[in-house]
């Protein structure tokens, strides 16, 4: 018999026939035992260790940690089984602890009868929280059908300022879809012309042909690549990301405005403008890396 107590007191004397290495795994599973015994609660001291966790021959130990957390588990279920019962001595509670538990019953019922107040005040708030974006829809809606008559009746000329776009010579236009969505194309490709004497910087690049796009039903306006394109880092122009999405800067107002009000020439004026000019404090990509990429592919 060996209990951990034994072990640990003859400095694990049990192992020493072992060669080193050996020796240092076992004294290594014992502390792995110990742990685990201690996060259960577990007094394990009495235990043989050698019958619970051997190998079933020698001194020598399982190494399976799963295995031994089985035995462990095991073998406590098993003490626990066996271990005598008694029955529980009645207690008398003086007349002082009655209030007392009486009185912390009391507050205790308070706190969780406020803790449910709480939840139905929230669950009110949430209601009409959810009842309001109910309104704000409704709004919306009655918004988008005043865009609808302003577009089927009188509202804003919307085929005279196609005209005058095109009579500009900067657009085409490529379809107007039945749920609103207007397309124009670039007549020309988009160049722009950048220079910096104080940096040395003079930079002209051909950046190919853009399509503007305008949802008329809630204002949203992309810039796509056309064709002819030089695309950076899926990027086809500096102040254009990906997706056709704008940094309109400064713009972003007057565009704001221009589409709340279907004012689409003023929208194509602002596209194309922004198209042919370059920032250099606030680009996606730089119009230099633009160049290069124009100059590898011999453009």
């Amino acid at each position: 018999m060996a209990t951990l107590h034994e072990l640990t007191a003859g400095n694990f004397k049990i192992f020493s026939r072992m060669n080193e290495a050996k020796r240092q795994r076992m004294m290594s599973i014992v502390g792995y035992i110990q742990t685990v015994a201690r996060q259960a609660g577990a007094d394990i001291n009495e235990w043989d260790i050698i019958e619970v966790f051997g190998k079933g021959s020698g001194n020598e130990l399982i190494e399976d940690r799963t295995e031994i957390n089985k035995r462990l588990f095991g073998k406590l279920k098993e003490v626990a089984a066996t271990a005598p019962t008694s029955a529980p001595t009645p207690i008398t509670l003086s007349t002082k602890a009655q209030t007392t538990l009486k009185r912390l019953c009391a507050e205790k019922l308070a706190g969780n009868l406020a803790k449910l107040k709480e939840q139905i005040d929230k669950a009110s708030k949430d209601a009409a929280d959810r009842y309001k974006s109910f309104e704000e829809s409704n709004v919306r809606r009655f918004e988008a059908q005043r865009l609808y008559d302003q577009l089927s009746g009188t509202g804003p000329d919307i085929a005279g300022q196609l005209q005058r776009i095109i009579t500009t010579g900067q657009w085409e236009l490529v379809s107007i879809s039945d749920d609103g969505l207007l397309l124009m194309k670039t007549r020309l490709p988009v160049t722009i012309n950048y220079s910096n004497p104080a940096e040395g910087t003079n930079l002209s690049v051909n950046l190919g042909f853009f399509s503007g796009e305008v949802r008329l039903s809630d204002g949203r306006v992309r810039v796509l690549p056309a064709f002819g394109n030089v695309t950076v880092d899926s990027h086809s122009h500096p102040h254009v990301r990906p997706d056709g999405t704008v940094c309109w800067g400064d713009a972003q107002s007057r565009l704001t405005e221009a589409c709340s009000n279907l004012d689409v020439e003023t929208v194509f004026n602002l596209i194309i403008g922004m198209l042919s000019q370059y920032n250099p404090n606030s680009p996606y990509i730089g119009l230099q890396r633009f160049q290069q990429e124009q100059l590898r592919r011999g453009a």
